[in-house]
């Protein structure tokens, strides 16, 4: 067996968290191996919290001139890797061409995309892996290696320090004597197809604190501070704190490891939350509940059914009705059965 292994990691937070089983059965069928993970954006810090993966190498690209001369050092660190053998997780083009410059011997990924001629173990996109949950998708592409695992959940083990940050993150909440914390995740990278209106994710935040005890944190990167804001004022409880862009990824697995529930859209979060425990309310429209949905048994997926879903585009050309039709009061039905809570009447 291949003593030197890289991976070409997915950039994408869920699809990185999602990838935690394939890294860990190799891990347990390979135990002597050295496992390098090629990653970039917020993927990186999640992957430096696997054990299973013993380094990782970040890449950052760049604007201009300048990406080119990035691109090149990166590959230059792939070389240095001296990796035996190459695993493509990404779908992309770019991921494969990146394997094939790395100079390993032997390269494993899917065929698809006009990849094959770069890989020396291109396998078919069978229609039953398409429609299969994406943590088998990608543990498939170990078994040229003579690795059949069975799927298994994501699991992502808290840092000590992420921990400590959380806490003191969510102290504004618990000084106002909150029993527990709903975490919401009104975002979504990839398009807003898929982001139920964030004016019910306000309403469903001034249901929730009508029904029971629970403080609300709202969580996402950077890119989901706007929307976070502005639930967060239209609701105007100081029960209400918005965190978005102000966590790592560890940090954010903490958050929600805190947190009674996780109420998401189709995103990396989602993923997180169900890594580290925590029951997921997940809402689906344009995306396939079966290939992306959180791993487990403790969550609870909402969907509202119409012809045209899932279609999965980043952009909706009609009327969102997948989202539309679903109301605030069935998503606070989800959430108090998570919880435990009794709605009280007011």
């Amino acid at each position: 067996m291949s003593q030197r292994v890289l991976f070409l990691g997915p950039s994408w937070l869920g699809d990185a968290v999602m990838a935690i089983p394939t890294f860990r059965a190799l891990r347990r069928a390979r135990p002597e191996a050295h496992v390098t993970v090629l990653a970039r954006g917020p993927a990186a810090d999640l992957y430096s919290a696997v054990p299973a993966i013993d380094e990782v190498i970040v890449y950052q690209p760049a604007a201009g001139l300048r990406r080119v001369a990035a691109y090149v050092g990166m590959i230059s660190r792939l070389e240095k890797v001296r990796a035996d053998v190459a695993i493509v997780l990404p779908r992309s083009f770019g991921s494969a061409w990146t394997a094939f410059l790395s100079c390993a011997p032997r390269r494993i990924g899917y065929s698809a995309y006009g990849r094959a001629y770069l890989l020396t173990d291109a396998l078919r996109r069978t229609p039953e892996l398409l429609s299969s949950h994406r943590v088998r998708y990608m543990l498939h592409l170990l078994t040229p290696l003579g690795i059949d695992a069975p799927p298994e959940a994501p699991l992502l083990e808290v840092p000590e320090g992420a921990a400590r940050r959380a806490q003191s993150l969510l102290e504004p909440l618990l000084a106002c004597g909150v029993a527990g914390i709903a975490a919401f995740n009104p975002g979504a990278n990839y398009g807003t197809a898929k982001q139920w209106p964030e004016e019910r994710y306000a309403e469903l935040a001034r249901l929730l604190l009508a029904a029971g005890d629970l403080g609300v944190a709202l969580v996402g990167g950077p890119g989901d501070h706007d929307v976070c804001d502005r639930v967060c004022h239209a609701v105007g409880d100081r029960r209400v704190l918005d965190l978005s862009g102000q966590t790592t990824v560890p940090e954010l697995a903490a958050v929600l490891a805190r947190s009674a529930f996780l109420v998401t859209n189709d995103t990396g979060a989602m993923h997180v939350a169900a890594a580290v425990g925590t029951p997921v309310v997940a809402i689906f429209g344009p995306t396939d509940p079966r290939t992306t949905p959180p791993y487990g048994e403790r969550h609870v997926l909402l969907r509202h059914p119409v012809d045209c879903s899932p279609c999965l585009l980043r952009e909706c050309p009609i009327d969102q009705r997948c989202m539309l039709g679903i109301e605030p009061e069935r998503v606070l039905a989800a959430c108090l059965e998570l919880a435990g809570v009794q709605a009280t009447t007011r």
